[in-house]
């Protein structure tokens, strides 16, 4: 039975536990062909940006497969569809628990997630593409030096 989902921002948790969704996948197949360097997505507030970047997220992250998450979904009859699920590198960053009453308690609580990026993708040191110089500062990062 679907139920409808209120305030379920995160794709997978929304597919999972078989949530009313109305198919958006293709705004992916949209996102691939544009081509474009950089993407600005401005949309009202509570109009499901961080549910469509979370999308985004499980479709092209390398590190787990999630294309049982794309079963019976639009975007599963693109062409190339196989060239990339789950095929890039991934940093999926949202602000939404950064909110603070000052600047600097922000800026604490941003530092924190930068620092958590790290960690989590550490998995990068040990791609032959990364650079020595790139290696070293993502240490100073991991060691809370640099960030």
């Amino acid at each position: 039975m679907l139920t409808v989902a209120k305030g379920i921002d995160d794709f997978h948790k929304l597919i999972i536990n078989e949530n009313l969704y109305i198919d958006k996948t293709l705004f992916i197949k949209e996102f691939i062909e544009a081509g474009d360097e950089v993407t600005l997505i401005s949309r009202p507030r509570r109009f499901g940006k961080t549910l469509n970047l979370s999308m985004m997220r499980y479709f092209f992250d390398i590190r787990e497969d999630y294309s049982y998450l794309f079963k019976g979904l639009n975007i599963e009859n693109f062409d190339k569809y196989n060239e990339y699920v789950n095929k890039y590198p991934v940093i999926f960053l949202s602000l939404k628990e950064c909110k603070q009453d000052s600047f600097e308690e922000f800026i604490v609580k941003f530092k924190g997630k930068i620092s958590r990026l790290y960690e989590e993708y550490q998995f990068i040191l040990d791609s032959p593409k990364i650079l020595k110089s790139e290696i070293e500062y993502f240490k100073r990062c991991l060691d809370k030096t640099e960030v």
